[in-house]
């Protein structure tokens, strides 16, 4: 058995192939790359290097090149996964024993390995016999019946090898030719009758020509490719169809190349013709499964967009041309941060990297983008790892919906849930503005009243000036003030006049803080963070829940000045508070019923710590039963009766 190096870059091609070797009972060594190979070949002797042509770094074509001048003995075969004729020419130029093409099968590989071997050990037992014949020129007297012994011996032999090579044809999967220019043939292989129907008997006797067979509408374009070929002296690769005998329809790659004679005329052709009809059909299966694919794609209607390690563009559906007014055709292979989308890239391709690193799919919800007409809207974004052999998780399938119309909706959700929360407590917040302004209405007509008073007192007064000037009798008019100064009480007005002011604006005061209490909380929230005093949002909490905990408890703050503006949502904050205070409020209720009199407490503090705000808001309610204590976060979850 012989020795072979193989060289691929592949590690699994690598593997199968010295697994395939060795069961036949060659010793194998593999080798990843030209310098590696190059060092086993200076180790020890090999008999066979099967090279990979395509390959990072030095091509197998340069290595082979290499070995071939420093190894001449050295058997070589390619190995290549593209059919490309430049690669075969350049193999056909620097002599090596074969080609195969990946996918290989392992009968084909064995057929080759034993080729190239047979070739191999023919080319030294040929240079052997030649300089054995040449010694036995000039001692053709003293050993000629030992030189007619081995003449013989070899005579033997090279019938053993064209026997081998006869039983080697007919394992080859493809048909071994020679033909003529005008397509007829005087040599074909035993495989004629499996793709054709036709026997070989019926091409070497010239009663069927190759052509009989092309369909008519390939045959022009096959002939066109040997008379390329036969004027340029090159070799050609060609795929046409035939009809089988039967009348199916056969793909044929047909790889050949002319001869000449001296005067440079065709003298034959050779090559060989392969049955590709199942690799075409599942070519074809693949472009049905991916226009299957895409028209799947297009019916989405989520935003599709796959891009590579690189954060080049490889997808764009329909939906994405249709939100972002950016075709396919523009932006495919572009960096997707380059290809025009409005939005905060930086931020995504943070996000990016992070579903590289975690391999598992990220969200990014509310994304600000601007639409095709202009307008802005949201995005909800998905991103997904693709793994394949290729990719390695690097490439990214980005999902995405316009969220905008359910950003506008939460929106508004948003805002009539804190309407109710405002129409849950009017009936107390009406009381609290009624109090104050039945008071101030009271203090108004009483201040009506007393004006009058005054002012007939004023009147009195001015007659009495009038009366005086003149030095009339004014006996009677300064009876008549008296009276009425002890009618209308002057002094009780001197007292409650002021008193009846101050109150009235102290109650004007009071609407004015629960109106303005009112609007701070039900003013519309926006979706971006906004520096807030924390402080005075829970001190206009307060005042719009008052009626709700003023009648079972007391409230007590410690609010610490120091504390800075914090970034939050304002709103949706100042429905927390709501919902912690009127919680403790209804704890507190359940705890002192049937308790006359009895009140409880609610306290609620800040302080910041470090970097942080910290709120405490505790109260001297019933608490959570332990039972339910592990449900408090559990969405939705309640213990309310409905309306509460």
């Amino acid at each position: 058995m012989a020795n072979i190096l193989v060289v691929d870059d592949e590690s699994g091609v690598r593997s199968v192939l010295k697994q395939l070797l060795e069961r036949t009972g060659h010793c194998c060594i593999a080798a990843g790359g030209s310098a590696e190979a190059r060092e086993l070949l200076r180790e020890q002797p090999f008999d066979l290097l099967i090279a990979d042509i395509n390959m990072p770094g030095e091509t197998g074509l340069s290595l082979v090149a290499d070995v071939r001048r420093r190894y001449p003995d050295l058997a070589c075969i390619f190995l290549s996964g593209v059919d490309d004729p430049e690669s075969i020419q350049n193999a056909i130029d620097l002599g090596v024993h074969g080609y195969i093409v990946k996918p290989f099968s392992g009968k084909g590989v064995l057929i080759g390995v034993a080729n190239a071997l047979q070739q191999r050990r023919l080319e030294l037992e040929n240079r052997q016999y030649r300089q054995s014949l040449e010694k036995l020129v000039a001692e053709r007297t003293r050993n000629l019946e030992q030189t007619i012994r081995q003449l013989q011996r070899r005579e033997q032999e090279l019938i053993r090898s064209r026997e081998e090579y006869r039983h080697l044809m007919i394992s080859l999967p493809s048909i071994v030719y020679r033909g003529y220019p005008d397509w007829t043939v005087d040599f074909v292989g035993d495989r004629i009758e499996d793709v054709t129907g036709y026997s070989k008997q019926d091409f070497d006797s010239r009663r069927l020509k190759w052509s009989d067979l092309v369909l008519a509408e390939d045959f022009d374009q096959a002939r066109r490719d040997t008379l390329v070929a036969v004027k340029a002296h090159s070799h050609y690769l060609r795929e046409y169809r035939i009809r089988h005998r039967d009348g199916r329809i056969v793909w044929i790659q047909d790889r050949g190349q002319p001869l000449y004679d001296a005067n440079g005329r065709v003298t034959y052709i050779h090559g060989v013709a392969l049955d590709v009809t199942e690799q075409k059909q599942a070519q074809e299966q693949l472009r049905s499964a991916r226009e299957e694919v895409q028209l799947l794609l297009d019916a989405i209607s989520s935003i599709l967009i796959g891009i590579d390690g690189a954060n080049r563009i490889k997808r764009w559906n329909q939906v994405a041309e249709k939100v972002f007014g950016l075709a396919a055709a523009a932006v495919l292979n572009q960096p997707l941060g380059e290809c025009g989308i409005p939005w905060n890239w930086s931020g995504i391709a943070k996000e990016i990297a992070r579903c590289r690193r975690r391999r598992a799919p990220v969200r990014i919800d509310d994304v600000r983008f601007t639409r095709a007409d202009g307008r802005q809207g949201f995005l909800g974004i998905t991103l997904n790892p693709i793994d394949t052999d290729s990719s390695e998780g690097d490439d990214i399938l980005l999902m995405a919906a316009d969220i905008t119309e359910r950003k506008l909706l939460e929106s508004q959700l948003g805002q009539a849930q804190k309407l109710e929360s405002i129409g849950q407590l009017a009936a107390g917040i009406a009381h609290e503005i009624n109090t104050p302004t039945q008071y101030v209405g009271d203090n108004i007509r009483f201040l009506k009243d007393s004006f009058q008073d005054l002012f007939d007192l004023i009147e009195t007064y001015q007659g009495l000036a009038e009366a005086v000037a003149p030095c009339a009798d004014t006996a009677a008019l300064v009876q008549t003030i008296a009276e009425l100064r002890d009618t209308i009480d002057l002094e009780y007005l001197r007292e409650e006049i002021p008193k009846a002011i101050a109150q009235s604006i102290d109650g004007v005061e009071r609407v004015a803080k629960i109106v303005l209490a009112m609007k701070e909380f039900s003013h519309p929230g926006t979706d971006e963070k906004k520096l807030v005093d924390i402080n005075k949002a829970i001190e206009s909490t307060i005042t719009v829940s008052r009626n709700e905990w003023k009648y079972v408890a007391e409230l007590h703050t410690d609010l610490d000045p120091n504390l800075g503006l914090v970034p939050c949502l304002a709103s949706e904050l100042n429905q927390v508070f709501l919902n912690i205070i009127v919680n403790a409020a209804h704890a507190i209720g359940d705890a002192i019923a049937g308790r006359e009199g009895a009140r409880g407490t609610v306290t609620i503090a800040t302080r910041p710590v470090d970097d942080w705000c910290e709120i405490r808001i505790s109260d001297s309610g019933c608490g959570i039963p332990k039972a339910i204590r592990h449900r408090v976060f559990d969405p939705f979850f309640t213990t309310k009766e409905v309306g509460k």
